[in-house]
């Protein structure tokens, strides 16, 4: 393996940081904020984290603020804007660090994916605090890792080093051998929502 033991004082707590400040592009309407089944898409999400004891969560907000914090207020969350949302993902992963208490790792979780299981995030938190992984992400029988994952404070300098709408991939091929790929049997750690063909393909019906 490429990490140590966890020491018997270190507790690796994990908080959350949803990223839901994009400007749904391809979806060419506020994916975000499409009705998913009694809820909306980010509704969904925010509502299997918290089921997922993720704790504390924060929404980065950045296009279509005003409504997405509004949705995070609704469930009793706290949300940072991010000025500089149009600048790419990497900016809300930086702003998102600023919600981390000292010493907490950071479970980035993407706004758009509403199906992610309860006990997925669960167990995402579980091997951080246990592996001493600098890393953990989910990843299937395929070999397709998924979303979210989970950062140790010790890359935090690297994540704040980010720039453009790459998010993290290079630094997961950097610490490819201090990173735990989780094996995961939930379809919804490799579902995000897109396009209006992935809107569809949850059995929605798009009018965007």
């Amino acid at each position: 393996m490429g990490w140590g033991l966890v020491a018997e004082n270190e507790i690796r707590a994990v908080a959350g940081v949803v990223l839901a400040a994009g400007e749904s592009r391809r979806m060419n309407c506020p994916k975000l904020l499409l009705p998913w089944n009694d809820d909306t898409v980010l509704g969904c999400t925010l509502a299997n984290a918290m089921a997922g004891h993720v704790k504390p969560l924060t929404v980065i907000c950045g296009a279509e603020a005003e409504a997405i914090a509004a949705q995070a207020a609704a469930k009793g969350l706290s949300w940072l804007l991010n000025e500089n949302y149009a600048l790419g993902q990497s900016t809300s992963l930086i702003c998102g660090l600023k919600a981390v208490p000292p010493g907490y790792g950071v479970m980035f979780i993407l706004g758009d994916m509403p199906v992610v299981l309860p006990a997925s995030y669960r167990e995402l938190a579980a091997a951080y605090r246990e592996s001493g992984a600098l890393i953990v992400a989910p990843v299937n029988s395929a070999g397709q890792r998924g979303n979210p994952t989970v950062w140790s404070p010790e890359v935090f300098s690297e994540l704040e080093g980010l720039s453009g709408d790459n998010g993290a991939r290079e630094l997961l091929e950097q610490y490819r051998q201090q990173t735990l790929l989780l094996p995961l049997n939930d379809p919804g750690l490799y579902t995000d929502i897109d396009t209006p063909e992935d809107y569809r393909r949850g059995g929605k019906i798009c009018e965007c």
